[in-house]
């Protein structure tokens, strides 16, 4: 069957073939907007995952932190598929330790344990009880090649990734970057491949948005033992 490539002009100024004064609308008009694919990462918890923090100048150890139900859908397939995420990025303050005492006699001290300490540069609207961004098309971070977004808050301002990748690496790989990292049980890929199966389905090249629901409980601070258990969490 021939495609007919023919496109006459519209005075609907949301489409793409918009010239100010058109008055002429095709049958092909509506299937020239662009859809939108939206993800929800909600605040309801959704188990934990086990990821590498570097610890200390050469260590990595395995540290659990909570996972958050997202859910992905769009506005033509109206599929829904549903993943996790770990909402929190652990930054550590310095790679050497803060030697704690529990207590002390006679001043001579009784314990003593060395503590790392962790901020949590975590992802959560400012203000409103919901955020919402703009996705950039995936990219590609190298080395690591870790998959990613950007997204833009309403202000057009970069805010942060989001991204996918091998929970192999140590989060310390990517320090200084906000991270919201996808779990789907394929390191991300299945989570990729979603969005973009539903890009090549919905034809022209849709907006992909994101809410962001604040979490009521968010930890500030991190204080991590030698073997990586958590010591003690600070919250805002």
């Amino acid at each position: 069957m021939a495609l007919d490539t023919s496109l006459g002009m519209t005075d609907s100024k949301g489409s793409p073939f918009y010239a100010g004064k058109g008055k002429v609308v095709t049958e092909y008009d509506t299937e020239t907007k662009r859809g939108t694919i939206s993800i929800k990462v909600s605040d309801r918890r959704s188990g934990k995952a086990e990821v590498l923090l570097k610890i200390g100048a050469d260590e990595a150890k395995t540290i659990e932190l909570p996972c958050y139900e997202v859910l992905v859908t769009d506005d033509v397939t109206h599929k829904k598929t549903y993943y996790k995420i770990i909402r929190d990025s652990l930054i550590p303050d310095k790679e050497e330790p803060v030697r704690q005492r529990s207590f002390s006699l006679l001043g001579v001290s009784m314990f003593q344990k060395d503590i790392y300490s962790f901020q949590n540069f975590a992802i959560e609207p400012q203000n409103d009880e919901v955020e919402h961004f703009t996705l950039q098309r995936h990219r590609i971070l190298k080395p690591e090649r870790y998959i990613a977004f950007v997204l833009k808050n309403e202000e057009g301002t970069e805010k942060l990734l989001v991204g996918s990748g091998d929970l192999e690496k140590p989060l310390a790989v990517f320090e200084n970057l906000a991270l919201m990292r996808i779990l789907d049980g394929n390191q991300g890929h299945d989570f990729i491949r979603d969005i973009m199966e539903r890009e090549r389905f919905m034809g022209m090249l849709p907006e992909i948005k994101m809410s962001l629901v604040k979490r009521k409980k968010v930890g500030k601070e991190y204080l991590l033992s030698e073997t990586g258990k958590v010591d003690k969490i600070i919250y805002f």
